[in-house]
């Protein structure tokens, strides 16, 4: 009895210790806060790496005229972008309140690798409504 007792109470510092490296270890991600031609924050987008390659995108937006509009990353690393497109990313739909949403996964893009977005814009519209650096956020 003793034995499964001693057995027990290992068992649990073991999980309770690999929970705290689990929650010591943050998941690696990289932000860029988006700003309006006028210097307001409109919208925040966030990158997390994928196990099985490429990344994760949240981007939400709040203020910007209702419409649909193109979205790309560029090899610029300052806003307003004008460089070349390094990743297409999906329309955003901007709702009648002005608020828009798009999570999308990009396959073909990395943060620091092949074709990396770390330190490049992100583009909302053509003409660019707004804009963003992406930096880590880690």
């Amino acid at each position: 009895m003793l034995t499964y007792l001693r057995l027990i109470g290992l068992t649990a510092a073991a999980v309770a210790a690999s929970m705290q490296l689990a929650l010591a270890t943050p998941q690696e991600h990289y932000v860029a806060p988006i700003f309006n031609a006028g210097g307001q924050q409109v919208g925040s987008v966030n990158f997390v790496p994928q196990d099985a390659g490429g990344i994760e995108m949240v981007l939400t937006t709040t203020g910007l005229t209702p419409g649909v509009y193109a979205m790309k990353i560029s090899n610029a690393t300052a806003c307003p972008a004008s460089g070349d497109m390094i990743a297409s990313l999906p329309e955003l739909f901007v709702d009648s309140r002005g608020n828009g949403a798009v999570t999308a996964y990009l396959p073909s893009v990395s943060m620091n690798g092949p074709s990396p977005v770390m330190a490049h814009a992100i583009t909302i519209g053509a003409p660019a409504v707004a804009c963003g650096v992406i930096g880590n956020g880690s």
